[in-house]
């Protein structure tokens, strides 16, 4: 069966090879397409990675070719210092390679001219798909704010025969244009949340308050009963903040239901080198262990309702410390999390035994396309136990089953030891993700080995498809149009506790799911889940789950 679960891995990255033919760049000027302004274009001095280009009607200066949104920003940050109406674009790679390189200075040492070269103006459509006309205020990677942009407008002056009176130009007057109007009542509301455009007062401080409530109803059919349930599955607060450019930050939430729990609790500090290619982050606090895909991604952004069977051999979140170096290979990215951790906020208030551990994650991520990626990663995870016993219980796949049949004890346990596996490729708008996990329990009666595994998928028959974030190696906020999105997805899972004297079962799940991305704030998802408990204490047969969900956050 390990062999099969690996195999099933592998075949996600059998998918051919696609070259990537687009890609991020900075927008200095642009112009008509005219004799005087292409060569006043060229008598200028700009960054050593800009390029001057004629494209249909247009006249354009554009500075480097990216592939990740995250090293564009970055140079369009250095390239405003000098040009600060600069904007990013989407361009073909292929102009980068056959139009005429342009004089060029040192490195970010722009010559800002005197006068004004060109008089910038707007375009109706070219060849390509430009993300923004001219010039920018302000841009933002993953946040709820609009993006703000300023265009030029123009207006042709009408000419009278009979009156030699002209209408007033508004040539090159700035007008602000939001980048998608406000559709629910909430937005305006959310908005006064957060200020994160531009930092106050000299330490730059930015601030946002955010929330997620989530709804549940479930009807459940086992061999025995059937029962409806229904309530509250998430409530939670939060707040963040940030200083100095975002270096300096933390966050605060806390979890309102089940008697309440402490969640992010932390503070840390990310930087990057001058070049782009390297950043890395440190976290202090009560935070989540960096272990595996599916647990480490924000439970707003993972596909279906809840975590797979895979997940009983992961932990939440620990007080700890945790280390995240990323370095840029190319169009790849690879990402190294270590920490060490201990006891949680809330295990240290109810005074439980402490069980001190450490883990790490390596994930590699290649970029073919903006929606077309290929992800592996490797984690490990050790814990002390110091003879204390454990516990392994996990539910199929909702909250709401009274019983979990799946579980087993193991008394006089030295140290727990967990291998995981991950896997995700995504394709416009299909999407695949699998893990494996190996948990080595060593105790006083020998070493157990429990495995789990699950495979998983999705198509937008509605929207652009996922979003994964490769600088953290996660799932990511869904951007979604004005029309909404709809995904339909399939699980299977499937987990084994049964080794030596211990017999805690085998469980697979089926799971089929349909999500309704309303906005990027608002989800409805409803799901049916066919699972199989085998070789149990307590059920051998199927029952059936299905369960809805309004998922609210901010």
């Amino acid at each position: 069966m390990k062999k099969i679960a690996l195999s099933v891995l592998a075949l996600e990255f059998s998918a051919f090879a696609l070259s990537s033919q687009s890609c991020y760049t900075v927008q200095l000027i642009s112009t008509k397409n005219t004799p005087s302004n292409y060569n006043k274009l060229l008598s200028h001095s700009y960054d050593a990675s800009c390029k001057v280009m004629k494209i249909g009607s247009m006249a354009t200066v554009r500075c480097g070719c990216f592939d990740d949104y995250q090293d564009v920003k970055h140079h369009l940050k250095k390239l405003q210092r000098s040009y600060k109406h600069a904007a990013i674009a989407t361009t073909y790679k292929y102009r980068f390679d056959r139009e005429q390189m342009v004089d060029t200075t040192n490195e970010y040492t722009v010559a800002t001219p005197a006068a004004p070269v060109v008089t910038p103006v707007s375009y109706k459509t070219e060849p390509e798909n430009i993300d923004i006309d001219t010039r920018v205020l302000d841009t933002h990677i993953d946040g709820d704010d609009q993006e703000q942009i300023v265009v030029t407008q123009h207006k042709k002056h009408k000419k009278h025969k009979k009156h030699k009176k002209h209408k007033k130009s508004y040539d090159d007057e700035p007008v602000i244009v939001k980048k998608g109007d406000e559709k629910f009542f909430y937005d305006r509301y959310i908005k006064m949340l957060k200020h994160d455009k531009h930092g106050k007062g000299s330490l730059d401080y930015r601030y946002a308050f955010g929330g997620q409530f989530s709804y549940d109803m479930a009807y459940i059919s086992e061999a025995h009963e059937d029962y409806f349930d229904y309530g509250t599955r998430r409530f939670r607060l939060w707040h963040d903040g940030s200083f100095f450019d975002k270096k300096l930050f933390y966050e605060l939430e806390y979890e309102f239901t089940d008697g309440g729990e402490y969640k992010d609790i932390y503070m840390g500090y990310k930087d990057r080198t001058p070049d782009g290619d390297t950043s890395y982050r440190v976290k202090v606090g009560n935070l989540k262990v960096p272990f595996s895909l599916e647990r480490y991604t924000s439970s707003k952004y993972n596909t279906f309702m809840e975590r797979s069977l895979n997940d009983a051999f992961s932990i939440s979140r620990k007080l700890g410390i945790e280390g995240l170096l990323s370095q840029k290979i190319g169009s790849a990215r690879l990402n190294i999390f270590g920490s060490y951790f201990t006891n949680s906020i809330d295990e240290r208030i109810d005074d439980k035994d402490n069980k001190d551990g450490f883990s790490a994650r390596i994930t590699l991520a290649q970029k073919f396309d903006k929606k077309q990626i290929a992800h592996i990663g490797y984690g490990y995870k050790h814990q002390d136990y110091n003879g204390d016993e454990i516990k392994i219980k996990q539910e199929a796949e909702t909250n709401w089953a009274e019983h979990k049949y799946v579980s087993t004890k193991i008394k006089h346990v030295d140290s727990v030891d967990t291998h995981n596996i991950e896997a995700m490729f995504q394709y416009n708008k299909y999407y695949l993700q699998g893990e494996y996990s190996l948990q080595s329990v060593d105790a006083r009666k020998g070493v157990y080995d429990f495995y789990s595994y699950y495979m998983q998928g999705s198509y937008f028959l509605i929207g652009s498809g996922k979003h994964f974030k490769t600088s953290t190696s996660t799932m990511s906020k869904l951007k979604v149009t004005k029309g909404g999105a709809v995904e339909v997805a399939a699980r299977y899972a499937y987990i084994n506790l049964n080794d030596k004297d211990e017999h805690g079962g085998e469980q697979r799940d089926v799971t089929l799911g349909v999500n309704w991305y309303i906005d990027d704030k608002l989800k409805l998802s409803g799901e049916y889940i066919w699972a199989n408990p085998i070789d149990t204490d307590d059920y051998d047969g199927i029952f059936q789950i299905w369960q809805a969900r309004i998922l609210f956050f901010f």
